[in-house]
């Protein structure tokens, strides 16, 4: 194309051969990455026709129509419309917005530029860079390649417009003005968002960091752990050492949202070798990212009530489940949960990564003092002879704290009234078995440590919280949620 523009046919004729060539590798690389690649990719990141041609075709049309629009305005190049089964029905005023952008930028471009000798290569060059990666799902890294073209398709515009007279010239000063600024300031907000996603992950690893896994575990799980921190392993080698790569890490459950944990999770023990888990709000295996762990790693589609899923380390029981997701299951181990060759974390919407004791031997070496102070106000207010009784509320705080980090079912006592006696016999029971001086020293004197995580992961759910004050739609990823898998 490059040759056509500048040199016209009779320079492309003159090189047949070399472009034939090119076009024969070309189209066997495409082939090969179709086949070999994408071919073993779940459909919900690289979509392919299973008997339903039509809607494959126009979720096809879709996804270009998406691909094209973030190459050439400002929306981020991640997922939009296209998370969705067929988008012209399930968003069609999404499609539309996306439809009229391309036209009227597609419109200024050719006004500018028609007396412009070779102007028709960068558009096309935007088209051929993501028409292969069209069944792809969309992220960031696939406005590489499109980005040159948008770069001097931009400046070949910008230049022979400036040149014109009049409101011509304004309209063209005007929009170049608007590009300039707007691309200036998404940088910034995007920047923010990288760095939220940053410390999303860093903050699971960095509550890990602080209360390791034993040297003597062989098996590490976690439960409830945000979708990124996917390279848990690699970083937490990175940080605990060469020792933790021979460390088995299992993830039981992903959190149901990939950033920030919003939703209560509980974790049950039932007896020495099983625990329950549980989710209010948002189940687990939903919307999309529940579409994504199924279709890659679960033939028979989403789970239902009374599955049982047997492994070589635990088996799964589905105690209720359906087509919007799981929001309560039970995992049986080989061995007891106390076995030291075990490690056991939990992530909250309060705590980052909670290593959970399962009645393994306390740990002395923290704050001893406020543990045994607390232990003995639970003794005191779980006696009936003091049936009003209550913890002061700097205890109360802690209490709670503790029993919202590790998910213990108590911490569903503490949110309402003041408890009965019986109820704080189950908060104390739970207090001398699963926390210990360590837990607390930790959890509630070192809190602070953690906090700037915090203020930076942030900038994810608040970009899209701002961003659908002011206009709700799947290309800026502020529309409904997404729909989970099929079965």
């Amino acid at each position: 194309a490059l040759e056509w523009s500048l040199g016209g046919r009779r320079r492309v004729w003159a090189r047949r051969g070399a472009f034939a060539a090119f076009a024969i590798i070309g189209a066997a690389f495409i082939a090969w990455r179709i086949a070999a690649v994408a071919g073993g990719l779940p459909p919900v990141y690289s979509r392919r026709p299973e008997g339903d041609l039509l809607e494959y075709g126009l979720w096809c049309v879709a996804k270009l129509l998406h691909y094209l629009c973030t190459s050439i305005w400002l929306a981020p190049m991640t997922i939009g419309p296209t998370g969705r089964y067929n988008p012209w029905l399930e968003a069609p005023g999404d499609c539309l917005l996306m439809l009229l952008i391309v036209a009227a930028i597609g419109g200024g471009y050719l006004r500018f530029t028609r007396a412009v000798r070779g102007a028709w290569l960068w558009p096309l060059w935007i088209l051929l860079a993501v028409l292969p990666v069209t069944p792809v799902v969309a992220a960031p890294h696939s406005g590489y390649l499109c980005g040159v073209g948008v770069s001097l398709g931009a400046a070949v515009a910008g230049a022979h417009a400036a040149r014109r007279r009049g409101a011509a010239r304004r309209v063209a000063h005007g929009v170049l003005a608007f590009y300039v600024i707007g691309f200036a300031l998404f940088s910034m907000w995007s920047r923010w968002i990288w760095t939220g996603v940053i410390a999303a992950e860093r903050y699971a690893l960095a509550w890990i960091e602080a209360d390791p896994p034993p040297r003597t575990a062989t098996d590490v799980f976690f439960i409830n752990l945000p979708f990124v921190n996917i390279y848990n392993k690699p970083a937490l080698v990175e940080r605990l050492g060469p020792w933790f790569r021979d460390v088995n890490c299992h993830i039981l459950a992903w959190a149901p949202d990939p950033f920030v944990i919003d939703d209560p999770v509980t974790v049950e023990q039932l007896d020495a070798r099983s625990f329950a888990v549980s989710v209010e709000g948002q189940p687990f295996f939903s919307r999309l990212l529940g579409r994504f762990l199924i279709e890659a790693f679960r033939a028979e589609g989403p789970f239902a009530s009374g599955d049982v899923i047997r492994g070589d380390a635990f088996d799964v029981r589905i105690d209720r489940g359906d087509e919007r997701g799981v929001e309560r299951m039970t995992f049986t181990f080989q061995k007891p949960l106390a076995d030291p060759s075990y490690c056991f974390y939990v992530s909250t919407a309060e705590c980052g990564a909670t290593r959970l004791r399962f009645g393994r031997p306390a740990n002395a070496a923290g704050d001893a003092a406020l543990y045994t102070t607390i232990r003995a106000e639970l003794e005191r207010a779980s006696s009936p002879a003091n049936a009003d009784a209550a913890l002061p509320d700097e205890s109360l705080a802690v209490v709670r704290t503790l029993a919202a980090d590790t998910a213990s079912p108590v911490a569903r006592l503490l949110r309402g009234p003041r408890p009965s006696p019986d109820q704080w016999r189950r908060v104390a029971q739970w207090w001398r078995r699963d926390v210990d001086a360590a837990l607390v020293d930790l959890h509630w004197n070192r809190r602070h440590e953690f906090d700037r995580f915090i203020k930076q992961r942030e900038e994810v759910p608040h970009a899209r919280m701002w961003a659908g004050k002011v206009f709700r739609t799947d290309l800026y990823l502020t529309g409904p949620p997404f729909p989970g898998p099929r079965r």
